[in-house]
């Protein structure tokens, strides 16, 4: 995800610590609460201090007190980590609303929001959410946003400016991906050409009826998606049934990161299968696996969402059924959108490094600034 691939990185100029916050009541016995220590640790990985909290730290949403005084204890134990750094200014880079509750324990001298979604079109959203939302965006002193049109829309909730940063790619890996272990190259090698890819999870933004009637109209075309699944509508239901129906929709599920650069790799187009009804986050997403695929250098096919419009000379971009099947045939056909050569361009002016290059003069901006009254 966008934020340990800036924060792996940006590690490597400022002492970071990521965390997923502590566990709350509900959490008990689940996989991620019996997996963490008891006691918690705060190891470094990827460059990162990566924190697994501990198990008797608990926040309880019933009481105003003991949630207050776990969240304390939580950022005292966060702060005393970073002892070593005292001398330098404590940012919380905070990535989603939740994580606000957080910052009246921290008491940062600085505030970053980066919201890596438009959160409020999704369907856990509540009230409570956007109340929390609102108040990062006045509080914070640097927000960012990985799309415009989601930039657009905080900056109109919080009456402030929120700056755009979209996502990125590692290049090397998509661009030169390592072989797929033996067994997983097996069970790719069984699937024919030609091959359609959509790599991500499968959740309600993703237009599963289409893939459907796609399949269903060339079941000499392969459409093989990979990824775990979210929770889906109707409309999205209905389209996985459709698929689970047709032997030419292959369900691989979710795959290890690291092998989904030779996934990219191994499919004659990499799909963008977004819908564009408005009903969901869909239209304010900066894709990841927008760069993923240029890297990768096959050729690309999206629905045309607001935030692949600048990539229409390397993306073929479709509203309709009848587009989808015109600009599958002519991608297959060698006639895709741009040349290899050229996707790898657009994808390495995109790398990661350039982000955190950007971001960290944002940041630096953002300390040499006159704070706000």
């Amino acid at each position: 995800m966008n934020r340990h691939q800036l924060l792996s990185r940006l590690a490597s100029r400022h002492a970071i610590i990521y965390t997923q916050g502590l566990f709350h009541t509900s959490e008990l016995w689940s996989e991620r609460w019996r997996d963490s220590p008891f006691g918690g640790r705060i190891a470094q990985r990827n460059g990162l201090w990566v924190d697994r909290p501990p198990r008797w730290l608990l926040r309880n949403f019933r009481s105003t007190t003991l949630d207050g005084t776990a969240r304390r204890l939580g950022a005292r134990r966060w702060t005393g980590a970073l002892k070593h750094w005292r001398n330098h200014p404590l940012v919380a880079y905070v990535f989603h609303p939740m994580f606000w509750p957080y910052v009246d324990a921290l008491q940062p001298a600085f505030l970053v929001y980066h919201a890596y979604d438009l959160f409020c079109r999704m369907p856990s959203w509540e009230q409570a959410d956007a109340d929390d939302e609102r108040a990062l965006l006045r509080r914070a002193d640097l927000s960012l946003a990985s799309s415009e049109m989601t930039a657009a829309v905080l900056t109109a909730r919080g009456g402030r400016p929120v700056r755009v940063l979209p996502n990125a790619v590692d290049y090397n890996a998509f661009a030169h991906p390592q072989p797929l272990p033996g067994h997983l190259q097996a069970e790719l090698d069984a699937i024919p050409h030609p091959r359609i890819g959509y790599i991500g999870r499968l959740s309600m933004k993703v237009d599963l009826p289409l893939i459907a009637a796609l399949a269903a109209r060339h079941r000499d075309w392969q459409f093989v998606l990979i990824g775990g699944m979210a929770p889906l509508d109707a409309y999205t239901r209905a389209g996985l049934a459709n698929c689970r129906q047709l032997k030419n929709v292959i369900l691989l599920g979710h795959r290890h990161p690291q092998t989904l650069p030779g996934y990219a790799r191994a499919m004659d187009v990499n799909a963008l299968f977004y819908r564009l009804d408005g009903a969901t986050w869909a239209d304010a997403c900066d894709p990841l696996k927008l760069y993923e695929y240029l890297a990768a250098g096959q050729p690309v096919v999206g629905s045309a969402i607001p935030g692949l419009k600048a990539f229409s000379d390397v993306v073929w971009l479709v509203r309709s059924l009848e587009d989808w099947q015109r600009a599958l045939h002519g991608s297959l056909a060698g006639n895709g959108a741009g040349t290899s050569e050229q996707r790898l361009a657009v994808a390495h002016r995109n790398d990661w490094w350039n982000r955190v290059d950007t971001l960290n003069g944002l940041l630096n901006d953002m300390f040499m600034a006159p704070r706000q009254l």
